[in-house]
């Protein structure tokens, strides 16, 4: 396990780009992923040991638009609407906790109002 996360071309089936700690990514590994659609937007959120969940803009050239560090190891992740359009984070953590983040819609400076 490499702290990355591999975003693949499904036309060519080869890896396109690597989100590393390099381009402010996970310092540990990563747990598990999941993808936000915010009208044309789209994001993919990970989650992981080091206790960081980061949104990541998936439209080239895959800006970091949000990290927050929570106070526990991440092992599972979903996005989910709170009923009113605002997005809700759900993290499962390993002390039989959920963690939960409202992410509100994100501004044209690409950080979340």
């Amino acid at each position: 396990m490499d702290h990355t996360i591999r975003i693949w071309d499904l036309a060519t089936f080869k890896c396109g780009t690597v989100l590393t700690s390099a381009n402010e990514g996970h310092a540990n590994v990563v747990m598990d992923l999941d993808v936000w659609v915010n009208g044309a937007e789209q994001y993919l959120i990970s989650g992981g040991l080091d206790k960081q969940v980061i949104v990541w803009n998936l439209a080239p050239p895959f800006a970091k638009v949000y990290a927050d560090t929570v106070d526990l190891p991440i092992l599972s992740l979903c996005i989910s609407s709170d009923g009113q359009d605002a997005p809700l984070l759900l993290m499962g953590h390993d002390v039989c906790r959920i963690g939960v983040i409202v992410l509100i819609e994100v501004g044209r400076t690409g950080r979340f109002r």
